[in-house]
């Protein structure tokens, strides 16, 4: 749920970069690419990539983030949200938004909805406020993961209900922002896992499924 700012993911990007693939069969569960993950590219903060499409759905009037725009770094982790929402243009239109009750605009880079379509609703040149800052009670994390330095990813529904498409473009959008951006496997995590006033469940299913453990 959007709201603001761990577990180990088996990394990823050396997979991705095509160094350290294990030889012979390999133990149940674990998911080994055929192929590595695409490297993308920013046009004009929209994310290109040759392994997913992805719909545009920036709004270049909306303020996103803009104390963690302003004080942004590279991108060094990933953050697996739901909405509650299964309207994908709800969801996208109150992050181009601000909530006046809440004081500030609440969003995420990305949304994929029931169908598995990728939605982006946010400029990867700016960042989106979904996490608790690090220094909140709330955190009970020790990955140093912001808004000014993660990608939230959200997919549509309660959290508890995701379909195998959002599932398998999920896989594929984080294969292909990891190989981009280098960002290391256990920096890819649940907002549960960085925050303990969240359901338990939001984000893990799409972790599982990026880590081999449900197959899409």
């Amino acid at each position: 749920a959007i709201g603001f700012d761990a577990t180990s993911v088996p990394a990823l990007t050396d997979y991705a970069a095509g160094k350290g693939r294990p030889k012979g069969p390999q133990p149940a569960g674990e998911d080994v690419p055929s192929a590595p993950a695409a490297i993308g590219r920013e046009d004009m903060g929209r994310f290109i990539s040759d392994d997913v499409k992805i719909i545009d759905r920036i709004n270049p009037k909306a303020q996103y983030g803009r104390s963690a725009t302003a004080s942004s770094e590279p991108f060094q982790g990933i953050v697996l949200h739901h909405t509650g929402s299964e309207n994908p243009e709800d969801a996208i239109k109150y992050g181009h938004g601000v909530d006046e009750k809440r004081g500030g605009s609440f969003g995420y880079h990305f949304y994929i909805d029931k169908s598995g379509k990728i939605y982006q609703g946010a400029p990867m040149d700016k960042r989106t406020n979904h996490v608790k800052p690090p220094t909140e009670s709330a955190r009970k994390d020790a990955t140093g993961l912001s808004n000014s330095n993660a990608i939230g990813i959200s997919l549509l529904g309660s959290g508890n209900d995701e379909t195998p498409a959002q599932l398998a473009a999920a896989k594929a959008l984080v294969r292909s922002l990891e190989a981009t951006y280098s960002i290391p496997g256990n920096r890819i995590v649940g907002h549960s896992d960085l925050q303990n006033d969240k359901e338990s469940f939001e984000g893990q299913a799409a972790l599982k499924a990026i880590r081999g453990e449900i197959q899409t």
